[in-house]
Protein backbone atom coordinates (compact mmCIF):
# COMPACT_ATOMS: atom_id res chain seq x y z
CA UNK A 1 0.00 0.00 0.00
CA UNK A 2 2.83 2.34 -0.75
CA UNK A 3 2.25 5.20 -3.24
CA UNK A 4 5.03 7.00 -5.14
CA UNK A 5 5.32 10.69 -5.55
CA UNK A 6 3.33 11.93 -8.54
CA UNK A 7 4.99 12.91 -11.86
CA UNK A 8 3.40 15.43 -14.19
CA UNK A 9 3.79 15.64 -17.99
CA UNK A 10 2.41 18.44 -20.13
CA UNK A 11 0.73 17.29 -23.33
CA UNK A 12 0.35 19.87 -26.09
CA UNK A 13 -1.86 19.43 -29.12
CA UNK A 14 -0.88 21.79 -31.92
CA UNK A 15 -3.56 23.03 -34.21
CA UNK A 16 -3.51 21.69 -37.74
CA UNK A 17 -2.39 24.30 -40.25
CA UNK A 18 -4.84 25.77 -42.65
CA UNK A 19 -4.16 25.12 -46.33
CA UNK A 20 -1.19 27.19 -47.56
CA UNK A 21 -1.72 29.79 -50.27
CA UNK A 22 0.27 29.20 -53.43
CA UNK A 23 1.91 32.39 -54.66
CA UNK A 24 3.14 33.00 -58.20
CA UNK A 25 2.03 33.41 -61.79
CA UNK A 26 -0.13 30.36 -62.55
CA UNK A 27 -1.13 31.38 -66.09
CA UNK A 28 1.77 31.42 -68.52
CA UNK A 29 2.54 30.85 -72.19
CA UNK A 30 4.37 27.95 -73.76
CA UNK A 31 8.10 28.53 -73.40
CA UNK A 32 7.80 30.89 -70.43
CA UNK A 33 8.88 30.24 -66.83
CA UNK A 34 7.31 30.80 -63.43
CA UNK A 35 8.31 30.38 -59.78
CA UNK A 36 5.76 29.18 -57.21
CA UNK A 37 6.07 29.55 -53.44
CA UNK A 38 4.01 30.07 -50.30
CA UNK A 39 4.05 32.77 -47.65
CA UNK A 40 3.23 30.19 -44.95
CA UNK A 41 5.98 29.45 -42.43
CA UNK A 42 6.97 25.77 -42.49
CA UNK A 43 9.81 23.33 -42.02
CA UNK A 44 8.80 20.85 -44.70
CA UNK A 45 7.07 21.14 -48.05
CA UNK A 46 5.41 18.66 -50.37
CA UNK A 47 4.46 19.90 -53.85
CA UNK A 48 2.58 17.60 -56.20
CA UNK A 49 2.56 18.76 -59.83
CA UNK A 50 1.74 17.22 -63.22
CA UNK A 51 5.50 16.65 -63.56
CA UNK A 52 6.11 15.02 -60.17
CA UNK A 53 6.61 15.66 -56.44
CA UNK A 54 9.02 18.21 -54.96
CA UNK A 55 10.06 19.04 -51.38
CA UNK A 56 11.65 22.46 -51.78
CA UNK A 57 10.19 25.73 -50.44
CA UNK A 58 9.75 26.98 -54.02
CA UNK A 59 9.40 25.23 -57.33
CA UNK A 60 10.14 26.48 -60.84
CA UNK A 61 8.51 25.68 -64.14
CA UNK A 62 10.96 26.55 -66.92
CA UNK A 63 10.35 26.55 -70.65
CA UNK A 64 6.76 25.51 -69.98
CA UNK A 65 4.98 23.01 -72.19
CA UNK A 66 1.33 22.03 -72.32
CA UNK A 67 2.28 19.02 -70.15
CA UNK A 68 2.93 21.42 -67.24
CA UNK A 69 -0.72 22.45 -67.16
CA UNK A 70 -3.00 21.05 -64.49
CA UNK A 71 -3.70 21.00 -60.75
CA UNK A 72 -0.81 21.63 -58.39
CA UNK A 73 -1.06 20.96 -54.64
CA UNK A 74 1.02 21.94 -51.62
CA UNK A 75 1.10 20.45 -48.11
CA UNK A 76 3.41 21.89 -45.47
CA UNK A 77 4.59 20.69 -42.06
CA UNK A 78 5.79 22.41 -38.92
CA UNK A 79 6.49 21.02 -35.48
CA UNK A 80 5.47 17.62 -36.75
CA UNK A 81 2.01 18.78 -37.84
CA UNK A 82 0.77 18.77 -41.40
CA UNK A 83 -1.39 21.42 -43.01
CA UNK A 84 -4.49 21.00 -45.02
CA UNK A 85 -3.74 20.73 -48.73
CA UNK A 86 -3.63 23.94 -50.75
CA UNK A 87 -4.11 23.82 -54.49
CA UNK A 88 -4.06 25.90 -57.62
CA UNK A 89 -4.38 25.28 -61.34
CA UNK A 90 -1.52 25.91 -63.74
CA UNK A 91 -2.71 27.18 -67.12
CA UNK A 92 -0.26 26.98 -70.03
CA UNK A 93 -1.59 28.81 -73.07
CA UNK A 94 -0.39 27.54 -76.43
CA UNK A 95 2.08 29.76 -78.28
CA UNK A 96 0.53 30.80 -81.61
CA UNK A 97 2.19 29.59 -84.78
CA UNK A 98 4.10 32.20 -86.74
CA UNK A 99 1.50 34.09 -88.81
CA UNK A 100 1.18 33.75 -92.56
CA UNK A 101 1.70 36.90 -94.63
CA UNK A 102 0.09 37.26 -98.05
CA UNK A 103 2.54 37.89 -100.90
CA UNK A 104 3.28 41.59 -101.46
CA UNK A 105 3.49 42.47 -105.15
CA UNK A 106 6.35 44.72 -106.30
CA UNK A 107 5.18 48.26 -107.08
CA UNK A 108 6.53 51.36 -108.73
CA UNK A 109 7.23 54.57 -106.86
CA UNK A 110 3.96 56.38 -106.21
CA UNK A 111 1.84 53.22 -106.22
CA UNK A 112 0.28 51.45 -103.22
CA UNK A 113 1.89 48.69 -101.16
CA UNK A 114 -0.64 46.32 -99.57
CA UNK A 115 0.07 44.03 -96.60
CA UNK A 116 -2.26 41.42 -95.10
CA UNK A 117 -2.33 38.37 -92.87
CA UNK A 118 -5.22 35.94 -92.83
CA UNK A 119 -4.13 34.56 -89.43
CA UNK A 120 -6.76 35.21 -86.76
CA UNK A 121 -5.36 36.76 -83.58
CA UNK A 122 -6.21 39.05 -80.67
CA UNK A 123 -3.66 41.66 -81.70
CA UNK A 124 -1.12 42.35 -84.43
CA UNK A 125 2.24 44.13 -84.44
CA UNK A 126 4.02 44.99 -87.71
CA UNK A 127 7.54 46.26 -87.09
CA UNK A 128 10.33 47.82 -89.14
CA UNK A 129 13.80 47.70 -87.59
CA UNK A 130 12.22 46.70 -84.26
CA UNK A 131 9.83 49.68 -84.19
CA UNK A 132 6.10 49.04 -84.37
CA UNK A 133 4.51 50.77 -87.36
CA UNK A 134 1.06 49.19 -87.68
CA UNK A 135 -1.24 47.20 -85.34
CA UNK A 136 -3.95 45.85 -87.66
CA UNK A 137 -4.14 42.63 -89.65
CA UNK A 138 -3.81 44.59 -92.91
CA UNK A 139 -2.59 48.01 -93.99
CA UNK A 140 -1.60 50.00 -97.06
CA UNK A 141 1.22 52.41 -97.82
CA UNK A 142 -0.03 54.97 -100.30
CA UNK A 143 2.36 56.77 -102.67
CA UNK A 144 5.18 54.32 -101.85
CA UNK A 145 8.78 55.39 -102.27
CA UNK A 146 12.17 53.70 -102.21
CA UNK A 147 12.40 54.12 -98.41
CA UNK A 148 9.39 51.81 -98.05
CA UNK A 149 11.33 48.95 -99.66
CA UNK A 150 12.33 47.32 -96.35
CA UNK A 151 11.57 44.18 -94.35
CA UNK A 152 8.30 44.13 -92.40
CA UNK A 153 8.07 41.73 -89.43
CA UNK A 154 4.74 40.56 -88.01
CA UNK A 155 4.12 39.16 -84.52
CA UNK A 156 0.63 38.20 -83.36
CA UNK A 157 -0.77 37.74 -79.86
CA UNK A 158 -3.44 35.25 -78.84
CA UNK A 159 -4.59 34.47 -75.28
CA UNK A 160 -1.78 36.72 -74.05
CA UNK A 161 0.92 34.74 -75.88
CA UNK A 162 3.14 36.08 -78.67
CA UNK A 163 3.98 34.09 -81.78
CA UNK A 164 7.35 33.77 -83.42
CA UNK A 165 7.82 36.48 -86.06
CA UNK A 166 7.16 36.23 -89.78
CA UNK A 167 8.79 38.63 -92.23
CA UNK A 168 8.37 39.88 -95.76
CA UNK A 169 10.42 42.33 -97.81
CA UNK A 170 8.65 44.90 -99.98
CA UNK A 171 9.98 45.84 -103.40
CA UNK A 172 9.51 49.39 -104.65
CA UNK A 173 10.91 49.95 -108.14
CA UNK A 174 12.33 53.33 -109.06
CA UNK A 175 10.29 55.33 -111.55
CA UNK A 176 12.35 56.61 -114.50
CA UNK A 177 13.01 60.32 -114.61
CA UNK A 178 10.75 62.48 -116.72
CA UNK A 179 12.42 62.66 -120.15
CA UNK A 180 13.97 65.86 -121.44
CA UNK A 181 13.68 66.44 -125.19
CA UNK A 182 15.10 69.00 -127.62
CA UNK A 183 13.94 69.69 -131.14
CA UNK A 184 14.86 71.93 -134.05
CA UNK A 185 11.25 73.07 -134.45
CA UNK A 186 10.07 75.11 -136.24
CA UNK A 187 11.20 73.82 -139.63
CA UNK A 188 10.12 74.45 -143.22
CA UNK A 189 8.39 71.90 -145.36
CA UNK A 190 10.97 69.58 -146.88
CA UNK A 191 13.48 70.12 -144.09
CA UNK A 192 14.48 67.56 -141.46
CA UNK A 193 12.69 67.35 -138.11
CA UNK A 194 14.95 66.24 -135.26
CA UNK A 195 13.54 65.51 -131.77
CA UNK A 196 16.16 64.15 -129.38
CA UNK A 197 15.78 62.57 -125.92
CA UNK A 198 18.71 64.04 -123.96
CA UNK A 199 18.53 62.35 -120.51
CA UNK A 200 18.41 58.77 -121.69
CA UNK A 201 17.55 56.15 -119.00
CA UNK A 202 19.77 53.07 -119.44
CA UNK A 203 17.65 49.99 -120.06
CA UNK A 204 14.45 51.97 -120.59
CA UNK A 205 11.99 51.58 -123.45
CA UNK A 206 10.83 54.71 -125.28
CA UNK A 207 7.21 55.37 -126.20
CA UNK A 208 6.42 58.28 -128.51
CA UNK A 209 2.93 59.45 -129.42
CA UNK A 210 3.19 61.43 -132.67
CA UNK A 211 0.75 62.91 -135.20
CA UNK A 212 1.53 59.93 -137.44
CA UNK A 213 1.35 57.12 -134.90
CA UNK A 214 3.37 55.62 -132.11
CA UNK A 215 7.12 55.15 -132.14
CA UNK A 216 9.54 53.30 -129.84
CA UNK A 217 12.86 54.75 -130.99
CA UNK A 218 15.01 56.88 -128.69
CA UNK A 219 14.84 59.91 -130.99
CA UNK A 220 12.52 61.05 -133.77
CA UNK A 221 14.14 62.01 -137.07
CA UNK A 222 11.94 62.88 -140.05
CA UNK A 223 14.05 63.50 -143.15
CA UNK A 224 11.48 65.39 -145.22
CA UNK A 225 8.87 67.26 -143.20
CA UNK A 226 5.37 67.96 -144.46
CA UNK A 227 2.14 69.28 -142.96
CA UNK A 228 1.15 65.83 -141.62
CA UNK A 229 4.10 65.98 -139.20
CA UNK A 230 2.79 69.09 -137.51
CA UNK A 231 1.55 68.65 -133.91
CA UNK A 232 2.51 67.40 -130.48
CA UNK A 233 5.14 64.73 -129.88
CA UNK A 234 4.75 63.09 -126.49
CA UNK A 235 7.45 60.91 -124.92
CA UNK A 236 7.49 58.72 -121.83
CA UNK A 237 9.91 55.94 -120.93
CA UNK A 238 9.34 52.65 -119.14
CA UNK A 239 11.76 50.53 -117.11
CA UNK A 240 11.02 47.40 -115.07
CA UNK A 241 7.32 48.01 -115.67
CA UNK A 242 7.44 51.58 -114.30
CA UNK A 243 6.48 54.55 -116.46
CA UNK A 244 7.92 58.04 -116.26
CA UNK A 245 5.93 61.22 -116.51
CA UNK A 246 5.34 62.28 -120.12
CA UNK A 247 7.08 65.17 -121.82
CA UNK A 248 5.51 67.00 -124.78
Amino acid sequence: NCVSEPTTINVEVSSKFSAPTIVGDVEICEGESTTLSTSADATAYEWVTPKGTFTTPTIQITNATLADAGIITLKISKDGCESEIGNSTIVVNAKPLAPSIDPVSPVCEGETLSFNTSTIADSYSWKVNGIEKYNTNSFEILDANINDAVTYTLVITKDGCESNPSSITAIVKETPAKPTINSNSPVCEGQTISIVHTNNEVGATHFWETPNGDETSKDIVIATANSSHKGDYVLYVEKDGCKSEATT
